[in-house]
């Protein structure tokens, strides 16, 4: 152990005519064997991507959706708090809910990984919709998508695009388009989300 002297010298700030008695001094002694300071780990390292994929729509459509599967390898919850891409002017979290019987898309606040757990985004379910795409989406071109965490850390996921499963009609709901979402832009062409 070797001490570390630190000696605060006031001579530049101090009353002039002021002795080495008002200069005051500390030690503080350096314990190589003391671990280092933790430091948080970032949610984004503990959140895995897999199968991701955005739907193929036809050209000249506005929206589309991105799915895939989060998995969290950590064992505190991970929350993607938002998204965004460059392939569309607005990104938002959505799922489906059941409303009398028809089924209806809802923007949340977060999209929920629980801690060793995983979240499972598909058509009819939870899932990261691109709203205004700034190109044509063909199947093939590939589309990246920010998701933004609840502590601020990020992971970039590449989805290929391609065609999904179709749509099922679900509870009087004939057409898997046009979902009321409750705040304001319309969602009905082809997101299939």
């Amino acid at each position: 152990m070797r001490p570390v002297l630190l000696a605060v010298l006031l001579a530049a700030c101090s009353t002039p005519g002021a002795g080495p008695a008002s200069q005051p001094t500390a030690v503080i002694e350096e314990d190589p064997t003391a671990a280092p300071a933790p430091t948080a780990t970032a949610q984004a390292d503990a959140l895995t991507a897999e199968g991701a994929w955005v739907r193929a729509v036809p050209p000249g459509s506005k929206n589309s959706a991105v799915f895939l599967d989060l998995g969290n390898s950590g064992s505190t919850l991970v929350q993607v708090k938002r998204a965004r891409s460059t392939a569309a002017g607005a990104v938002e979290l959505h799922t489906h809910v059941d409303d009398g019987g028809v089924m209806k898309m809802r923007q949340v606040e977060s999209l929920d990984v629980p801690g060793q757990g995983h979240l499972h985004l598909a058509p009819g379910g939870d899932h990261v919709m691109l709203i205004g795409l700034t190109a044509d989406l063909h199947e093939g071109d590939e589309v990246a998508v920010t998701l933004v965490l609840a502590d601020g850390s990020e992971k970039t996921v590449v989805a290929p695009v391609k065609t999904g499963p179709a749509m099922a009609p679900a509870h009087g709901h004939d057409d898997g388009h046009g979902h009321d979402d409750g705040h304001g832009h319309e969602h009905g062409d082809g997101h299939g989300g």
